[in-house]
């Protein structure tokens, strides 16, 4: 036996706006775009940021360049590829380490940015290997460096050369 001294039609009809209520507030979220996902549809809205290399002594053909990428967007993107006029080519790599051994290993299909995330590219992992070094990559300078995604965005930014035992800026 209910308590409720409201008859049974007045009591409908509370619960009956209530439901009405929560409708309409669900109809306006889903017009104005509002889910429960972390990140907005759309394309990368990529950024990058702590971009860096460390010193090279005269006479070496190769050095490494580091970096932090974000992606804002809705959809995740791919580091491809770099073009810089400091090295001969650019390539995309991953340092793993087995029985105390470190290899480089290219990786062909790039490294994946997803969306609403971020990727570090850091000492002892991935990073973007420089080879062909027309020269030695001098504590204190910078460089440019083109960062190309799978989307076809591309991103120019400046690499801080620091010293040869950095870890990071």
């Amino acid at each position: 036996m209910s308590t409720d001294a409201r008859p049974l039609w007045r009591r409908t009809r509370a619960i009956l706006a209530i439901e009405i209520a929560a409708l309409v507030v669900l109809v306006v979220l889903v017009v104005l775009g509002v889910s429960g996902s972390r990140t907005p549809a759309g394309p990368p809205v990529l950024s990058v940021g702590s971009v860096w290399a460390r010193a090279t002594p005269p006479g070496a053909a190769t050095a490494s360049v580091y970096l932090e990428i974000t992606n804002d967007g809705g959809t995740g993107d791919v580091i491809v590829g770099a073009d810089t006029p400091a090295a001969g080519s650019v390539m995309v790599h991953q340092t793993e380490v087995t029985d105390n051994i470190a290899t480089m290993t290219e990786l062909g299909n790039g490294i994946a940015i997803p969306a609403g995330g971020s990727v570090s590219l850091s000492p002892g992992g991935n990073h973007l290997m420089l080879s062909s070094l027309p020269g030695p990559l001098v504590e204190g300078t910078t460089f440019p460096i083109s960062l190309r995604f799978g989307s076809g965005a591309t991103i120019s930014t400046t690499v801080t050369v620091l010293g040869a035992a950095a870890t990071g800026p």
